[in-house]
């Protein structure tokens, strides 16, 4: 059981969590930041905007401010990386709140950003990214 946090190498307004095999209790929280995580294993049921059954394979947006909760249901499968990011401004092009399914490449392709944000010099480089990868192939609101 694991939860991660560092703060990007290059900018310090960048925090990076990875969280494997850790059964967090279900409480309302928010953050100053806007944050943009993928399920990479297991599932979970999260209030964001609405209570959702959030699976793998997901890419959630959740804009700075937000009230919401989480709580994993498989614990033994559940891991997810979420990225942290001081207010940007691309955040406005995330709100209100996001789940996307990805593909499996899409989600490849997005942990491999994700895995390298820790030597990114800008946020949004790290933002423009991932909205390339979404813009790339047909997405899946849900």
């Amino acid at each position: 059981m694991t939860i991660n946090y560092s703060r990007s190498l290059v900018n310090q307004s960048l925090i990076i969590k990875r969280c494997a095999h850790e059964l967090q209790t279900a409480r309302y929280q928010y953050h100053d930041f806007l944050s943009i995580g993928i399920v990479e294993g297991g599932s979970c049921i999260a209030n964001i905007d609405k209570v959702r059954h959030i699976k793998k394979n997901t890419l959630v947006i959740i804009p700075s401010q937000l009230v919401h909760w989480c709580q994993p249901i498989d614990i033994v499968n559940w891991r997810y990386t979420m990225l942290y990011i001081a207010s940007n401004a691309l955040e406005d092009q995330f709100n209100p709140p996001m789940t996307i399914k990805l593909t499996s490449r899409q989600m490849q392709q997005v942990k491999m950003i994700m895995d390298s944000a820790v030597y990114e010099l800008s946020p949004t480089n790290i933002l423009t990214k991932i909205i390339n990868v979404l813009d790339d192939e047909e997405i899946l609101f849900f």
